[in-house]
């Protein structure tokens, strides 16, 4: 399914509902927020993914909470991070701000005891998302603590995580909205859209540093996303031909567009379970673009083992496999081979290889399966990177 062929529902409404700051979460899936009526059998009131409700219902509050009167909207948690935000919980926000009509809308947040990975403060890309979407900073509020609303009303989601697509309806909200917000950025046919800036231990390819650099002598434009505020990465999506990508979050961010996106050209970085169909925002991104494909150029993934033997896959360091890399370039007329020079790129790549392992070593160590690091070893030696086990060796070492 590409497209949710279902009418969106309107807004549901409900009369005196507790309201829970966040109280705890797994991953990007809060418990909190509304504690909504006949909570098994509520649908789309809850946090759905897939097709299925999967938020968890919010322990009452202790005492008698604090009763707003006035009329309010939820819309859903904040979440730290850039892309689960987009594609978990923005996608309420347009029709919410549509019905509010000027009125308060309202999102959870995490308490400050919730330390791990989540700010103290609301994260800056939140605003950014508010913005393009019409959202005055004076209507939003946020649960910081327990509330019994009077009236609360909630939105459908446009759609949803991974497997369900946006309605018809709310791509024709977004297509509006996306209207009234003219394009700066000039038309380029083709743009790469890189995460070689990020740090090592943000899930990027090795030498990412240098691919950029070739990409760029080639004549092709490289745009560091999270080095511009949203609605200059916006333009820069909605002005090109082909949006080359490396897999991750920037491609939520199309989320916020309506039709009409170029073609869109995806590069992994993970292999395995997280590269199978669906790819990551499938059928979310293919009701909006000319055209979208994604391509396997990775030779080797070098990553960390949990205790509970699951790999940390959002932090592993792709290595490329450069001859599907430069044949993917060659089909859309572009030739690397000619500004790539091997050696400068083993360099990079080592270097990157080396700054990874003690960065993630580090951050990670205490839920690190050590006794699966002869993995990490073995994959350096199997893949011609034999020379790089000695000082791996050594970091883990001096680390440990």
């Amino acid at each position: 399914m590409t497209l949710n062929p279902d009418a969106m529902p309107p807004l549901l409404e409900f009369n005196d509902i507790p309201v829970m700051p966040s109280q705890s979460r797994q991953g990007p899936l809060h418990k909190g927020g509304p504690i909504w009526p006949n909570w098994e059998r509520q649908t789309y009131a809850r946090h759905m993914r897939d097709g299925s409700a999967v938020d968890f219902c919010p322990d009452p509050p202790d005492t008698q909470p604090e009763t707003y009167g006035q009329p309010l909207i939820w819309a859903g948690p904040v979440y730290w991070q850039f892309g689960h935000e987009i594609a978990e919980y923005a996608t309420r926000i347009l029709q919410s701000v549509k019905a509010a009509e000027g009125g308060k809308i309202l999102f959870g947040m995490a308490p400050e005891t919730l330390q791990f990975g989540f700010p103290k403060t609301v994260p800056r890309h939140f605003f950014g998302i508010a913005e393009w979407f019409g959202l005055e900073h004076s209507q939003i509020m946020f649960c910081k603590t327990p509330l019994l609303a009077k009236e609360l009303r909630v939105a459908p989601q446009g759609e949803q995580f991974i497997g369900i697509g946006p309605y018809a309806e709310y791509l024709d909200l977004l297509d509006e909205n996306q209207a009234r917000h003219p394009i700066d950025a000039p038309y380029k046919d083709l743009r790469f859209f890189s995460r070689g800036a990020l740090g090592v231990d943000a899930g990027k390819h090795a030498g990412s540093g240098y691919i950029d650099t070739v990409i760029s002598r080639a004549g092709i434009e490289v745009v560091h996303p999270e080095k511009h505020d949203l609605a200059t990465q916006l333009g820069l999506y909605r002005n090109t031909g082909k949006l080359i990508f490396t897999e991750g979050s920037a491609l939520h961010a199309l989320q916020l567009l309506g039709r009409n996106i170029g073609e869109v050209i995806v590069i992994n970085r993970r292999k395995g379970p997280m590269t199978a169909i669906p790819k990551m925002a499938y059928y979310q991104l293919r009701p909006r673009c000319s055209a979208l494909s994604y391509h396997d150029v990775i030779h080797t993934l070098l990553q960390f083992y949990r205790t509970d033997g699951t790999a940390i896959g959002n932090a592993a360091m792709a290595v490329l496999n450069t001859d599907l890399f430069f044949e993917l370039f060659k089909n859309l007329g572009v030739d690397l081979a000619l500004h790539w020079q091997q050696s400068e790129y083993e360099a990079a790549r080592d270097e990157d290889v080396l700054e990874w392992v003690a960065s993630t070593w580090k951050q990670h160590h205490i839920r690190i399966d050590h006794s699966k690091n002869s993995h990490l070893l073995h994959t350096l030696t199997v893949t011609g990177m034999d020379h790089l086990v000695d000082p791996v060796q050594k970091i883990l070492a001096e680390t440990a």
